[in-house]
């Protein structure tokens, strides 16, 4: 069994930022499943967290649960 997983990601999305530095709205980690946030918002823990959208005019992602 492979840990591995495909996520889809905007092709004008900012690359993965490194490890402890603040994000920048890359979208990987929100791709990949919500955090405790999103999961106390939209009740679920696994797969790409349904708040995360693509922002085209700052050209990354943003959590609506934040921006709303």
């Amino acid at each position: 069994m492979s840990s591995h997983r495909l996520i889809h990601i905007h092709a004008d999305a900012p690359p993965k930022p490194l490890e402890g530095v603040p994000c920048n709205g890359c979208g990987v980690c929100c791709l990949l499943e919500p955090c405790p946030l999103g999961v106390l918002l939209t009740r679920r823990r696994h797969g790409a967290c349904i708040a995360v959208q693509w922002d085209d005019m700052a050209q990354q992602y943003r959590c609506t649960a934040v921006t709303a």
